[in-house]
């Protein structure tokens, strides 16, 4: 739960940065339009098919889908996938993607991360003016097959509420629905 509460605090920053873009007048499209990519993105992967920034158009079941990156294809919720990291991963290059390697004691990566938004005008039952986030984390074990995936329906507000949020819901999402 330590790594699902961590991923909801960078939502809420990404949500306030968000907010400070649309308000000056220099917000992307959140989904990508013919003048520009968005935000957030059908594939999660950036503008140049590159490894995305795990903001990802909300689709059924994106959590357990792929993406090709670098040629290979990888889950999304993967250290080479089009997913955010919880922590520095040392020794990664920009670009060049190294999976984990196993060391003893340790988990096999860092948690990782997708952010979808599913509603850039959602209203909190106190009926304010918000946006509604899913965060799909997952956290592995000691190797690879040890993995554990959660995920939170998350509320930010707008404005002068734009750092402040919830979480609504979380749920264990089963590896195999």
């Amino acid at each position: 739960m330590q790594a699902l509460q961590a991923a909801e605090r960078r939502v809420l920053a990404l949500n306030a940065y968000f907010d400070g873009e649309l308000a000056n007048g220099r917000g992307k499209p959140w989904q990508g339009d013919g003048r520009a990519p968005g935000w957030f993105m059908p594939d999660c992967l950036s503008a140049g098919g590159g490894l995305g920034d795990g903001l990802c158009a909300t689709a059924p079941a994106l959590w357990r889908r792929s993406a090709v990156v670098q040629g290979r294809r990888w889950p999304l919720l993967h250290p080479c996938g089009a997913s955010r990291s919880l922590a520095a991963e040392n020794g990664r290059v920009a670009g060049v993607c190294v999976p984990p390697r196993p060391r003893a004691g340790q988990p096999w990566s860092a948690p990782r991360y997708l952010v979808e938004l599913l509603n850039p005008a959602f209203r909190p039952a106190d009926g304010a003016s918000g946006r509604l986030y899913r965060i799909s984390l997952r956290v592995w074990g000691d190797n690879e097959g040890r993995a554990l995936t959660l995920q939170s329906w998350f509320w930010a507000g707008v404005g002068a509420r734009a750092q402040q949020g919830g979480r609504l819901n979380w749920r264990q999402a089963e590896e195999e629905e």
